[in-house]
């Protein structure tokens, strides 16, 4: 039950891109989250400059400097009327400030919300999309993760950070030009911290970033894994394999633990390394500019903080330094924001890496199958078809054969064979490789997958049966069934006998996975699909290997009533099944060696003869 994931590299720039994608589908909304951004940096701007000058207004207000430079004394009192134009203005700047703030939050709430939904939809319709090999060769559980958890990161990133990114980048920029309007000098130690508080910060960051997809491949093959556990839980407990389940659990629960305790660590630096940063910047600006107006120099440019007499103005110099202090402030909040949001940018970025890696996939329609079919009669030609999964080992080599329209065809061999992979690739399950099948003359290569498999009916040996009421399980083969034409089938099949034994008849609704009902009778009504689909192509593949002998002859003379008129495909591991078919099949090692009906190889005492005459009736051996 053990199974790893791939580990994909993460592309930043590919990433960002795939979410601009979406973001730019909603034009109006982003425009006014930027617009609204904007206006609120800007308005925290203007509180700011309002505060340095409504700060130096009630400093010259409180105090007279002796125009010697001597010490302030007690002046006349604040102008009132002043200072309340001062105050209503700045309050009301932040006030619109937060309003706008709202806005974006509502509004990117929204939008992000929608586009979630929309990346979760297309997700789903390319799943629906893709080849079957991309099913066999993932967990089910991590293709649910990527269709829910990591779709659940980004979301939670756009609704959480986008705006308060965009907002803090544009509050950096705004707060930084501000420094240099007011004093040029103290912006410059400023900038000249920021690369050592920055290079330490992207190194600690490039530290972590890896770990964040590690993470989320590791949530996905957790999922894959209880997901696989719940489904096999009776043989968990048939066979006593609980403990070796929880020790299996425990590696993968602690392969989380530590990675997420990486994360975690590396990411929870970056907070008290930028306070020390910031705390220390702060001092040192508040000591540059005493050591500045100590010594009379000049360190302000929209104010000078020198007077008439060349010495500092105390209260210049005061307003000055408190309103730079603040845009520090300012400047500093933001940059660690965005820091503490890279934890969830970052995990969104795997969330996108993951999602994106099912978009990329190879889908199952082509631009060549241009055919649609409609009615066909079943003459089935395989010419020299050769086939491999992987690329390295043939499962099918160069097999030739022709099911005439109305046929049974029994198709035999030991497990490996290839018996089940002809059945793939006459439903289009996947691609020809090497030789052709063709349908009443046309390559199904060239045949529209959706028109070809309307054209099918199946059964297969497992059958999957939907949360649903036996009436809408049956309806499956044909949406515009009626009861009474599912009832039908249902008899023909052999299936009302039990499905009147159940709580509401066909009403019942399947639960659990149709724990409540046996393997044959999930089978038969399989059965009863391919009869209400009503097509001229049939495939049963191993469809009564778990049926008792009496259900499955009731199931034989339903098949011989089925099977007029159409071209059937029979794989069994049963010999009896195939007795009566036209031509048999025998199959070993991807090649035919044995053909002909069941009479001529009995008499030619080869391989199916020996099959026959064994006894032995498992799919191991047949």
């Amino acid at each position: 039950m053990k199974t790893r994931i791939e580990q994909p590299k993460l592309d930043i720039k590919k990433n960002l891109k795939f979410i601009w994608f979406y973001l730019k589908k909603y034009k109006a909304k982003s425009v006014i989250i930027l617009i609204s951004s904007f206006l609120s940096t800007s308005l925290l701007s203007a509180a700011i400059f309002g505060q340095f000058y409504f700060t130096e207004y009630i400093s010259k207000s409180w105090v007279s400097v002796d125009p010697d430079g001597g010490i302030p004394i007690p002046g006349a009192g604040p102008i009132w009327g002043t200072i309340l134009v001062y105050s209503s203005l700045i309050i009301t700047s932040y006030i619109i400030f937060f309003l706008l703030s709202v806005l974006q939050v509502f509004i990117m709430t929204k939008l992000a919300q929608t586009i979630g939904k929309q990346i979760r939809k297309d997700l789903f319709h390319k799943t629906l999309e893709l080849k079957l090999s991309y099913f066999d060769s993932h967990p089910s559980g991590d293709i649910m993760s990527k269709l829910t958890n990591d779709v659940n990161n980004i979301t939670n990133a756009l609704t959480q950070n986008v705006t308060q990114f965009l907002t803090s980048t544009l509050q950096i920029l705004f707060m930084l030009i501000s420094m240099f309007i007011f004093s040029p000098i103290l912006a410059v130690i400023v900038l000249c911290i920021a690369p050592f508080q920055f290079s330490f910060i992207f190194f600690i960051l490039k530290k972590a970033q890896p770990n964040f997809l590690k993470k989320q491949v590791y949530i996905g093959e957790l999922n894959g894994f209880v997901e696989e556990t719940i489904s096999g839980q009776k043989v968990i407990n048939n066979f006593n394999k609980k403990n070796e389940t929880i020790k299996d659990f425990t590696v993968i629960n602690e392969r989380i633990r530590v990675i997420d305790r990486k994360t975690s660590f590396l990411s929870g630096v970056v907070n008290p390394w930028n306070t020390l940063i910031s705390s220390g910047t702060t001092v040192l600006i508040i000591s540059m500019a005493f050591v500045f107006s100590s010594n009379n120099f000049e360190f302000g440019l929209i104010n000078s903080t020198i007077g008439p007499n060349g010495k500092t103005n105390p209260a210049t110099a005061f307003s000055l330094v408190l309103a730079f202090t603040m845009l520090l402030r300012s400047y500093t909040n933001p940059t660690f924001q965005i820091f503490q949001l890279l934890n969830v940018i970052q995990t969104a970025l795997a969330g996108t890496e993951r999602a994106f890696s099912i978009f990329s996939q190879e889908e199952e329609i082509k631009d060549y199958e241009t055919i649609e079919v409609s009615g066909l009669k079943g003459d089935v030609v395989i010419k020299n078809l050769t086939f491999s999964y992987d690329g390295r080992r043939d499962v099918l080599k160069n097999i030739s054969f022709h099911a005439k329209p109305g046929e049974v065809v029994g198709i035999v061999g030991p497990t490996g064979s290839g018996k089940t992979t002809i059945i793939n690739l006459l439903t289009k399950f996947y691609d020809i490789e090497h030789g052709d099948i063709t349908i009443d003359g046309i390559s199904i290569k060239n045949i529209t997958k959706n028109s070809l498999r309307n054209e099918v009916s199946i059964v297969l040996q497992d059958t999957f049966i939907f949360g649903e009421s036996i009436y809408e399980n049956i309806r499956r083969a044909c949406s515009t069934a009626t009861n009474e034409e599912i009832e039908d089938a249902a008899k023909m099949a052999n299936a009302e006998h039990f499905i009147l034994l159940l709580k509401d008849g066909y009403n019942t609704v399947i639960e659990n996975n149709a724990d409540e009902l046996s393997q044959g009778q999930r089978q038969l009504l399989a059965i009863a699909r391919a009869i209400l689909k009503k097509s001229n192509i049939l495939i049963l593949d191993e469809a009564t290997s778990s049926i008792d002998t009496k259900t499955e002859k009731d199931i034989q003379d339903a098949m011989i009533k089925l099977s007029k008129d159409k071209t059937t495909f029979v794989i069994a591991h049963r010999l009896s099944t195939i007795r009566n078919a036209d031509q048999i099949i025998v199959l070993k090692e991807g090649e035919i060696i044995e053909l002909g009906n069941h009479k001529s190889l009995i008499d030619k005492k080869g391989f199916y003869y020996n099959l026959y005459n064994s006894g032995i009736n498992t799919p191991e051996d047949i």
